[in-house]
């Protein structure tokens, strides 16, 4: 009996809620006409953010900022769909010349006759139901109807989309343009300079950095346009003579074989040292889970990218005519610059380059998916520690804080999307000075984990940053063969391995374009650390008021601390002096099932 009575008690509030809001519409019919269109809107707008942004992984994006997001793009289509509808009804009435009212007339009105008794033979007396009708509707008739424009909702009107026009045209943050202009200056028409044009800015400290471009591709014809144009502004930034590309693609079934062909034609024509190896016969595993033989195939194929830059040696060797077995990058090299098949932009790969003007040993970008940040099981902050999904990201106050202010985050681990790195791990030690401390008889490159020796499964973009951790401490390397125990740190120094929170990539351009143009827009950001964080204004921040900030947020923060694939609980993982800070226990290994 309880639930018959709950729906009759349902449908009587539904009866009464559906009684008043037409009663309202009734009384405020300009009113109910103009939010009807702009609920419309909204609803369109929340639906396409779920559909198409991170349905289900929702918990990284906080209901009223998605709320916020959806109205700044409806606003701006209702009010231009209310100003055109008002405009339509305005220009109707002025083109028809009072044809809606001789209607109206024709309609409402009894005709007007010298005859008496033939309108009163004619013309019934009105019901109480039309007379109602006709007191409330005809008057909204004459004046143009519930869409017709005043001064008030032209104003209206006019705001929104003006507001709208100047969001639009205040978008991007003045720092992630930094470098548009010596960009679009070096690619211009007849600006081509084979040293570059890094010397022209930020100081000119990176005048005559040579840099080892590495990528490789599967399946991507969707991205490679975008990301073959912004390799080449990034080459004629940086000068033909100053790069070198090698290029990996395998078992693809698409066209990306074919655009990197065409690449191969341009790089061919500016005479760019490269190296496109397309068709890549690697065995590759089936199913491609997350399991050491998917691990080993991807270290081999990142090490087949990174096979031109273990070849190189001096000059003085090349001028003998050896010239190694195939490409080679010749002669020294500064950086390396690592991508994965993600949308980027040149100007956000200089920004990476310039990380603290270079001061690093390893620097990656920021990659997102519908989960929020991504990569999240290789990523560790400078404790070792998980990271989070929603922004700002890291759990400990130093990381979360310099996401905050846009500054390099010093992490453990880390690669999302692109990376840049010093080359001297990777480079033959005849390239390095006898007393440089990483001058080794091994060079620097992708492996998979030792599982059956004890060691964390990880991927291979973990275990680089990893064991480059390991050789800076002067600490062998676990897949050098010796026993994985806690030894005693070399003589070395903690590599200074960071993210740079600018830079923006991601897999998909939908993501890409949510991440990069809207999370970073200034109305965003500003309701994103005032409202969602409880940030002042004020600045600089106490300790008091950081620790608050960070209680308050922290419990969303770990709801979207996930690693997908990961249902085991992380292992926390010993290391030696030197690889962690004091106060770290240890890092967290995410144990995938395989």
């Amino acid at each position: 009996m309880r639930i018959p009575l709950l729906l009759h008690l349902l449908l009587v509030r539904l009866r009464t809620f559906r009684f008043q809001y037409l009663t309202y519409t009734a009384r405020h019919p300009r009113l109910f006409a103009s939010l009807h269109p702009l609920l419309l809107f909204l609803l369109a707008f929340r639906i396409a953010q779920c559909v198409l942004l991170w349905w289900p992984r929702h918990v990284a994006h906080p209901e009223a900022r998605t709320w916020l997001i959806a109205l700044l793009g409806a606003a701006p289509l209702w009010a231009g769909w209310m100003l055109g509808r008002g405009l339509w009804t305005w220009a109707s009435k002025r083109v028809v010349g009072g044809l809606g009212q001789a209607r109206e007339r024709h309609l409402y009105e009894p005709l007007l006759d010298d005859d008496a008794e033939d309108r009163a033979e004619c013309c019934e007396p009105l019901s109480a139901s039309t007379a109602a009708f006709r007191e409330k509707v005809v008057p909204s008739l004459r004046q143009g109807g519930p869409y017709a424009l005043t001064v008030s909702t032209l104003l209206v009107y006019l705001s929104v989309i003006f507001f709208a026009c100047y969001l639009f045209q205040t978008a991007e943050v003045l720092t992630d343009t930094r470098f548009r202009a010596a960009v679009n200056h070096a690619n211009a028409e007849g600006n081509l300079r084979r040293e570059g044009y890094a010397d022209a800015v930020d100081g000119g400290w990176a005048g005559n950095q040579r840099v080892f471009i590495g990528a490789m591709f599967r399946d991507n014809e969707d991205i490679l346009p975008h990301w073959t144009r912004e390799m080449l502004r990034l080459v004629n930034f940086l000068g033909p003579d100053n790069v070198f590309l090698s290029i990996v693609e395998s078992h693809s079934s698409d066209n990306t074989p074919s655009f990197l062909h065409a690449f191969d034609a341009q790089l061919t024509a500016l005479q760019v040292p490269h190296r496109i190896f397309a068709g890549v016969d690697t065995p590759r595993p089936n199913p491609m889970r997350n399991n050491p033989a998917r691990i080993e195939y991807l270290a081999k194929l990142r090490n087949i990218v990174l096979e031109p830059l273990h070849r190189a040696r001096p000059a003085d060797t090349y001028a003998g005519g050896w010239d190694g077995d195939g490409a080679v990058a010749r002669g020294r090299w500064d950086k390396v610059l690592l991508s994965n098949d993600v949308l980027v932009e040149a100007e956000s790969l200089i920004e990476l380059l310039y990380t603290r003007e270079g001061a690093y040993d390893m620097v990656c970008g920021t990659d997102f998916q519908q989960w929020g940040l991504y990569d999240l099981w290789v990523i560790r902050d400078r404790l070792g520690k998980s990271v989070s999904g929603l922004y700002p990201y890291f759990l400990e106050p130093r990381g979360f804080f310099d996401v905050i202010n846009d500054e390099p985050v010093e992490v453990f681990t880390c690669w999302n999307g692109v990376v840049a790195l010093s080359a001297k791990p990777f480079l033959h030690q005849s390239l390095l000075p006898a007393n440089d401390s990483l001058r080794s008889d091994t060079q620097l490159a992708f492996r998979s984990s030792d599982v059956e020796r004890g060691e964390c499964f990880s991927s291979e973009s973990f275990n680089l940053p990893y064991d480059l951790r390991r050789r800076l401490l002067g600490l062998s390397s676990p897949s050098s063969g010796s026993p994985l125990s806690i030894e005693r740190a070399g003589d070395g120094q903690r590599a200074k391995i960071f993210v740079n929170p600018r830079v923006v990539s991601a897999y998909l351009p939908r993501f890409y374009a949510y991440n990069k143009h809207i999370l970073r827009h200034w109305l965003v950001r500003w309701w994103m650390l005032r409202l969602e964080l409880g940030l002042p204004s004020s600045s600089p921040l106490s300790e008091g008021v950081r620790e608050a900030v960070m209680q308050r947020w922290m419990p969303r923060m770990r709801d979207a601390l996930f690693i997908l694939g990961s249902p085991r609980p992380v292992r926390v993982v010993s290391e030696p002096v030197g690889m962690l800070p004091e106060e770290s226990e240890g890092w967290e290994c995410h144990q995938q099932p395989y």
